[in-house]
């Protein structure tokens, strides 16, 4: 199943890897079914239902309408893979993981997700065609990461028709991943990730 793999990573390095997907919408689902691909079994947590919206920039289909987006995402990884993986319907309340990758809306909740100081922390941020990934390291100085935190209240708003388009969700959602295969192969990771598809250029 994974041969065409194997020289890049080998699933048996990723088969035991604890890791934590917050926020499965956009960028998130994309992420939670990419790392199930390569061997992963994430859990996931989001508390919120499948509606009209997010059919085209999320990896859910037309019948997950008003299911929760864990069951929905959880049915979508096992056809796919044939991997069973745990998933909650709620807010964050703590959890923590080896591997943390938060993709919410929430500035605090990303916040308090940072501070359980995970192994490996990502934060996948996104607003129509650009996006940014943070990637911080256990023994990283929390400063690399506060700075480029804000409040929910400072955020600025997109308009709601320019929010997410699926190549940028789907863009971002496995860049999150190949950090991932960095972090597992001890190979170096950018600390910030900079997608501007509006000019088609990656900064790291």
């Amino acid at each position: 199943m994974y041969e065409r793999q194997v020289g890049i990573i080998s699933p048996e390095k990723l088969k035991y890897l604890s890791a934590t997907v917050v926020g499965v919408g956009a960028v998130g689902g994309y992420a939670a079914l990419s790392l199930s691909k390569m061997g992963v079994k994430p859990t996931i947590i989001d508390p919120d239902t499948v509606e009209e919206e997010n059919i085209a920039p999320q990896i859910y289909r037309p019948s997950d309408k008003g299911k929760k987006k864990v069951d929905a995402c959880k049915e979508i990884i096992k056809e796919f893979t044939g991997l069973e993986i745990a998933g909650v319907a709620c807010e964050y309340i703590g959890e923590s993981a080896e591997v943390l990758i938060a993709t919410v809306d929430s500035m605090k909740i990303r916040k308090d997700i940072f501070e359980k100081r995970a192994e490996l922390f990502i934060d996948g941020r996104m607003m129509g065609e650009v996006g940014r990934i943070i990637t911080i390291k256990k023994d990283d100085p929390d400063d690399l990461y506060l700075s480029t935190w804000h409040t929910d209240e400072a955020s600025e708003p997109a308009p709601c028709s320019a929010r997410s388009i699926v190549y940028n969700t789907s863009i971002l959602g496995n860049l999150i991943v190949n950090q991932i295969k960095k972090y597992v192969c001890g190979e170096d990771i950018p600390r910030d990730i900079l997608v501007d598809l509006v000019n088609c250029q990656l900064i790291s």
